[in-house]
């Protein structure tokens, strides 16, 4: 484990399709993750999140079969504008099953 990483659930680094919601009634959307803990993940979007909280994700890994394939309801905790039209959302999951 990396010595700056304090976290109990360190971050795995991979990039892989993530699907995505704020309300289990709207279509999904289609992100990409960055990094995925036990209790968080982190994922570029075009979409502003504006105020929304909320967020249900299905991450779908494909040929990544170092990430298993799960389906998580949580909350936003940050939102970071990169300026190219584009948003890192940084999320807390709560709700977490397999795929």
């Amino acid at each position: 484990m990396d010595n700056n990483e304090k976290r109990i659930f360190p971050r795995s680094n991979s990039q892989c399709p993530v699907l995505y919601r704020f309300d289990e009634k709207s279509p999904w959307r289609i992100g990409k993750m960055q990094n995925l803990s036990a209790t968080g993940i982190s994922f570029i979007t075009p979409d502003d999140p504006l105020n929304e909280r909320r967020i249900y994700i299905h991450i779908k890994p494909g040929s990544q079969k170092t990430i298993p394939e799960l389906i998580a309801s949580g909350e936003i905790v940050r939102t970071n504008d990169t300026n190219n039209n584009e948003f890192i959302l940084s999320c807390k999951l709560t709700d977490i099953s397999r795929g």
